[in-house]
């Protein structure tokens, strides 16, 4: 799923923050990208909330550390 999946999450980045999808990876973290900030992340959240279906737990996110982490939370709760 970690593929597929994170060429989706791209995909709503490019969207949410007005970046090309290739610079969004595992190790990237909301400083990498300019147009990513509070309420932007809100927006990027609710996005892959609707995309894969699912429904984050808002202490779960908090702890997460870059788009890998992120990704992997999306690969547990979407199977």
């Amino acid at each position: 799923m970690g593929d597929d999946t994170l060429e989706r999450m791209r995909r709503v980045a490019a969207e949410t923050f007005g970046c090309a999808p290739n610079t969004i990876g595992p190790e990237t973290v909301a400083a990498d990208v300019d147009k990513w900030d509070s309420l932007r992340h809100l927006i990027f959240i609710s996005a892959l909330e609707q995309e894969f279906g699912i429904e984050f737990d808002m202490d779960a996110i908090g702890g997460l550390t870059n788009v890998g982490a992120l990704r992997a939370l999306i690969d547990k709760l979407h199977t």
